[in-house]
């Protein structure tokens, strides 16, 4: 009878750890589901990350090709700039020295009409 107590004890509690074995291995398939859905969500994580850091390499390469073009628009257009500059400068300064010809030539004109009325007035006055 002793017996037959310790074995339905010793039973009841192999009942209990057998039960305990079940509800941790339970825990460990679920705890196990996580890690594998949060290994997944990792993976999707770092695969976005990385199609990020591609369209930011990407972005960043054509904003500098970008850069590069106006750069060298900006670069062209103030050399064509400086060459409008030059070249109206020059017209300016031709302009001016053909302005000056015309003058002293209108001038030359003036004086040498000047001179013949005076002379046909001399002559005049001499031949009354």
């Amino acid at each position: 009878r002793a017996l037959e107590g310790e074995r339905d004890r010793l039973q009841e509690e192999q009942a209990g750890v057998d039960a305990e074995l079940r509800a941790r291995t339970e825990r460990a398939e679920e705890a196990e589901a996580q890690a594998s859905a949060l290994r997944q969500d990792l993976e999707i994580v770092a695969a976005e990350r990385d199609a990020l850091r591609a369209e930011a390499a990407e972005a960043r390469d054509a904003l500098e090709r970008r850069v590069e073009v106006l750069a060298k628009e900006r670069d062209e257009l103030r050399t064509a700039s400086e060459e409008s500059k030059a070249k109206h400068e020059a017209q300016q300064k031709a302009l001016g020295v053909a302005s000056e010809a015309r003058l002293a030539q209108l001038d030359a004109r003036r004086s040498k009409a000047e001179a013949d009325c005076e002379r046909l007035r001399r002559d005049r006055a001499a031949a009354d």
